[in-house]
């Protein structure tokens, strides 16, 4: 409310604070509420409709801020609007829906998410979907729909006026039946979506396969799928496993962390990964049962000519010493197309030594940069006890552009904390 308040005396009384030129505004948390809403939108339009994109998350405003906020949508340039975390219920988003569907309205993203909004809200935005308005994106997660407002979504989604491409439903298709929902849109010849996230959502291990099933279709388009924090097992990772062996399959990313998934489950989806058909650059496995044995077998994956993974996250999984040393030692032999390694908060006794040393000398391409080194050694020092240090170890791999030679960036001040904390053993 303070923040708010400075906000509005300087709109109101020193117009010169609001500079035209910025097309990005971040304004979360600060306007207090609907009369914040109110000198919001009197500053957006003294800048005459420059600003594209608007992200007024957690402000706390109502249905009346939302409608006041909707009367900004058929004029100016904004494409990108994100007002999740507010409380504008039903009406609210009735009130964005109404305009979505006017000509010069160009929202091409709109985050709703978290907003109290029930099937009554999903019917209006559905209705707005179905006129053919602009929007390619919509995160409406987080918001108590049942399978009626789902199915009422899902209908819009396929309609041959619909844009959409990317949906977010994170914790509103809590049933089964919602998941039928979902598949039997897929499984659609006029479902557009290339990006589904059903994080949070209790569709069951025969729900993710169903909508997994659907992947096989031919004229199914998804890239992007997010199962995080659902109950899925292994039947999802089964038919996951046979779609990623499929020629005709275009997953790239897939977010299974979190899940029900143990390291049986995760033989044939590893498997499927060194397929030469399969496509997947991303895997989350993080926060879920696998262990040893599947760590391993990534490892083993890691060193395959025909895996394409940039991104594998597999932190607060249960790992032994040995198989996170047999995924450090199976990094060089990636040739540098890994970017992205999160193993963060497991819980071993790892080999420092030999990590830092196939950092600093084995790998041929990527760079580690002082903070990333940093930051593994604090997260190391901080604990109280050696034996139940919690290995934290993000590291990010990045080409350097026009780079012909191996590029390390490592400081002395580092490899002396490096020696002092873990290769002497007098600090312990």
């Amino acid at each position: 409310e303070y923040m708010g308040g400075i906000f509005s005396k300087a709109v109101m009384r020193r117009k010169h604070v609001v500079r035209k030129g910025y097309k990005t505004w971040d304004i979360h948390g600060v306007l207090g509420g609907d009369e914040g809403m109110e000198i919001l939108v009197r500053a957006l339009q003294m800048v005459g409709g420059e600003v594209q994109t608007l992200v007024i998350s957690g402000n706390e405003f109502t249905s009346k801020g939302a409608e006041t906020l909707s009367t900004l949508l058929p004029v100016g340039h904004l494409t990108f609007l994100d007002i999740s975390g507010n409380y504008i219920g039903d009406n609210g988003i009735k009130a964005f829906s109404d305009v979505l569907s006017s000509e010069t309205c160009r929202l091409t993203h709109l985050d709703v998410f978290f907003n109290r909004i029930t099937h009554i809200g999903f019917s209006h935005i559905s209705r707005a979907i179905t006129s053919g308005c602009p929007l390619t994106t919509l995160n409406i997660g987080g918001n108590v729909a049942g399978a009626e407002g789902i199915s009422a979504l899902m209908e819009a989604i396929v309609s041959p006026a619909s844009r959409i491409t990317s949906l977010a439903l994170c914790a509103t298709a809590k049933t089964f039946a919602s998941a039928q929902i979902v598949a039997t849109a897929l499984a659609d010849p006029n479902c557009r979506l290339t990006a589904l996230d059903l994080e949070c959502n209790l569709i069951f291990d025969t729900g993710g396969a169903l909508i997994a099933s659907q992947l096989l279709l031919p004229h199914c388009r998804i890239t992007e799928l997010n199962f995080r924090e659902t109950n899925i097992g292994e039947l999802s990772c089964q038919k996951l496993a046979t779609i990623l062996r499929e020629k005709s399959n275009s997953l790239k990313k897939l977010l299974l962390g979190n899940t029900n998934i143990t390291d049986d489950h995760v033989v044939p989806l590893v498997d499927a990964l060194a397929s030469p058909e399969c496509q997947l650059t991303q895997l989350d496995l993080s926060q879920t049962s696998i262990a040893h044995s599947a760590i391993v077998q990534i490892a083993t994956l890691l060193s395959t000519p025909t895996c394409k993974l940039k991104i594998l996250d597999l932190s607060a999984t249960k790992p032994t010493v040995s198989s996170i040393n047999s995924l450090v030692a199976a990094l060089p032999q990636n040739n540098g197309l890994l970017e992205t390694l999160n193993v963060s908060e497991v819980n071993v006794l790892a080999s420092v030594a030999t990590i830092i040393a196939t950092l600093t000398t084995n790998f041929r391409s990527p760079m580690v940069t002082n903070e990333q080194l940093t930051q593994i050694i604090s997260n190391f020092v901080s604990q109280k006890h050696l034996e139940t240090l919690w290995y934290t170890f993000l590291l990010s791999f990045h080409r350097r552009a026009g780079a012909t030679s191996p590029v390390r960036v490592l400081n002395a001040d580092v490899l002396e904390l490096i020696h002092k904390f873990f290769l002497d053993g007098s600090s312990h």
